[in-house]
């Protein structure tokens, strides 16, 4: 078993977590069949898959968590700046490749 302690600002993940805690626990365990590191193109995408076949996925990224609704009032520049390092200006130093990250 792998111990991985993240902090969690997500108003609705603290929910269900909160849920599950005793008065006096600290910590609390989650058993999941997988974790995916990052909800982009590829993790979301395997997220997705998993979640479809029945498994529990936890997904650790970095940004925050923005519904729907948030992501409809954007405009494609607001996007890359909040969901993006660096609003998705980043590049290798010899400069031949763009990271998106």
């Amino acid at each position: 078993m792998i111990a991985i302690h993240v902090q969690i600002n997500a108003n609705h993940v603290l929910k269900e977590l909160n849920a599950r805690r005793t008065a006096n626990q600290e910590e609390v365990e989650v058993t999941v069949d997988a974790v995916i590191v990052g909800s982009g193109c590829g993790g979301g995408v395997m997220a997705y898959d998993l979640v479809n076949a029945g498994y529990t996925v936890l997904v650790l990224d970095k940004e925050g968590y923005y519904n729907k609704a948030e992501f409809q009032k954007w405009r494609e520049s607001d996007a890359l700046e909040r969901t993006f390092d660096k609003a998705a200006l980043m590049s290798t130093e010899d400069a031949n490749f763009a990271v998106f990250a």
